[in-house]
């Protein structure tokens, strides 16, 4: 299937609406259809505010995450236009892709 990974970064102790970043943007994927996602967590990232962001032994709130979507053309448009309507600023990247599954198991 063609279509695109939509990579959205923010930080562990960012909110939107009253959850976590990571959690209101499942929350909003799986609303529009979006049926799998990848969240991974970083060391260290600089954001596009040229700001350090890191993960230290006593303070995780600032750690990087990484939240990471395979989707059709119309998932991407419909993530986006939450993500526009909400009251938050997120860096993303869009990449066309081809994506699938392999394999006979279930």
């Amino acid at each position: 299937m063609q279509g695109f990974q939509i990579t959205l970064m923010t930080e562990q102790s960012r909110r939107i609406e009253h959850q976590t970043a990571t959690e209101w943007l499942l929350r909003v994927a799986k609303e529009v259809g979006i049926v799998g996602a990848t969240v991974m967590t970083g060391s260290e990232s600089v954001g596009t505010d040229g700001k350090r962001h890191s993960a230290r032994f006593f303070e995780l709130t600032d750690q990087p995450v990484e939240i990471v979507f395979a989707v059709t053309g119309h998932q991407a448009d419909a993530l986006f236009e939450r993500i526009a309507a909400a009251p938050v600023r997120l860096f993303y990247i869009k990449t066309p892709i081809e994506f699938g599954s392999l394999g006979t198991a279930p």
